[in-house]
């Protein structure tokens, strides 16, 4: 796969990322935004319901094993590879989707705080 920088050809080619659009240099992110909520829109009630479960079964830092099982069988069923047991952590796992570029990396925080309510509540009234 060739390597790109900033000061490279005016556009990625989508053929080259297997990704569904082309990324042009300064152009408007509108259109990769509403792929985005697209997306999200599709995957709705899965995310809601692993929120949910994550939230009715509330664990301490280092012991999410529950949610750890969670995480991973829905991000195996995506389509996802997993490891678990990153930096040899039993509760900490790497997902990864795809090959080359992009790169994206993101890190969830899902413990329960200690001496805290985990009530569901609105904020709004």
């Amino acid at each position: 796969m060739p390597r790109y920088d900033a000061a490279q050809a005016e556009h990625i080619c989508a053929k080259d990322l297997n990704c569904p659009f082309t990324i042009k240099k300064g152009g408007s992110m509108e259109k990769y935004k509403q792929i985005a909520i697209d997306a999200i829109e599709e995957k709705k009630e899965l995310i809601e319901h692993v929120a949910d479960e994550i939230w009715a079964h509330p664990e301490l830092s280092l012991q999410e094993f529950k949610s750890c099982e969670l995480y991973c069988d829905v991000l195996a069923k995506e389509g996802f590879r997993v490891k678990k047991g990153t930096c040899g952590i039993e509760t900490a796992f790497t997902a990864a989707y795809g090959y080359g570029r992009p790169v994206i990396g993101i890190l969830a925080e899902y413990d329960a705080l200690s001496g805290l309510s985990q009530k569901a509540f609105s904020a709004e009234k």
